[in-house]
């Protein structure tokens, strides 16, 4: 996270750090940008080339940041860049298009975390950089965060796996009550489907929610 220059390479610095003593301890670690909004594009691309995650097209205040240039998010990273950052002014068709027209979209396999507010552009856009979408389903509904488009994302053929985001909007890590979630959610979906989603977990372990 680094919305001003000083602030991102900082933390740019620090996250190396980091990923070097994890090789050390034999622990495998690539330094990923947190969300589209939070990290200057300078720095951004230094990580593009790595395999990572991010939290992208998220909230219809993201959507209206990228969009617009306005709401509670684009004045919530003004006030912490200095000097404001004009590629978030607004002016993109979307979050996605924002990654794809500043060349920071990979072209490689990654994580697309959450992906509620997309066009149909935006799902060609994932398509050809090989992502696969990540839903939380607890998180999700502890924002009230759009419709998530599972239906569309299936149809194109995108990976879709299921996720826990973080203790700030769920109360454990308890894979089996997000999978619990994504069945209240989408009940149309096959157990199997899910299973896999879930990331080939077995029917076993599954038992408890059937």
């Amino acid at each position: 996270i680094g919305v001003a220059p000083e602030a991102a390479e900082e933390s740019w610095r620090h996250q190396q750090e980091r990923a070097i003593q994890c090789l050390r301890d034999g622990i495998e670690a690539t330094p990923s940008p947190h969300a589209t909004y939070s990290l200057i594009a300078d720095i951004f691309k230094k990580l593009v080339s790595g395999v990572f995650s991010i939290h992208c097209a998220e909230s219809d205040e993201e959507w209206e940041m990228f969009t617009r240039g306005t709401g509670k998010l684009a004045e919530f990273v003004s006030e912490r860049a200095t000097p404001p950052l004009s590629i978030r002014g607004g002016g993109y068709e979307s979050p996605i298009s924002f990654l794809a027209k500043n060349n920071l979209l990979p072209t490689h396999p990654w994580l697309a975390v959450h992906c509620n507010t997309l066009t149909d552009d935006d799902i060609i856009l994932l398509k050809q950089s090989h992502a696969t979408v990540v839903h939380c389903p607890r998180s999700h509904a502890f924002f009230n965060h759009p419709p998530f488009p599972l239906e569309k994302l299936r149809a194109a053929g995108i990976p879709i796996a299921i996720g826990t985001d973080s203790l700030a909007s769920c109360p454990n890590f308890d894979f089996l009550e997000e999978l619990s979630t994504m069945r209240e959610e989408f009940g149309f979906l096959e157990t199997e489907e899910i299973l896999q989603m879930a990331g080939g977990m077995s029917v076993g372990a599954f038992a408890d929610i059937i």
